[in-house]
């Protein structure tokens, strides 16, 4: 416990490869399962509070402001909200069917 104490950001990173692994697993999990969906979100939600817990833990033990918690949840729900963005816009008008990255990059780049 004590190399953890002093190795903050270290530790911090470790806990996150951790998260991810756990993330990684559910991911694979879904791809077997009837509902993707739940295990996809599960895995998302325990990457998050895993890594919310793990910042809040390691900023209260270097004594910095906690704002920046809440710096890191606005970037993080804003590139959610960027990928969706982005994601609708490779979508045809009048169609349903989505259009491959490379289709759309092609298109774009001849326009």
């Amino acid at each position: 416990m004590k190399w953890f104490k002093e190795h903050l950001n270290w530790t911090y990173v470790i806990i996150l490869i951790i998260a991810f692994a756990i993330e990684i697993l559910f991911i694979g999990l879904a791809s077997v399962a009837d509902n993707p969906w739940i295990f996809i979100l599960v895995g998302s939600l325990l990457y998050f509070i895993l890594s919310i817990a793990a910042g809040i833990w390691v900023l209260l033990e270097k004594g910095q402001s906690l704002w920046y918690i809440a710096l890191a949840i606005i970037f993080y729900l804003g590139f959610l909200i960027l990928v969706l963005i982005l994601r609708n816009k490779r979508i045809k008008q009048g169609e349903t069917q989505i259009i491959s990255d490379t289709d759309y990059y092609k298109n774009r780049e001849s326009k």
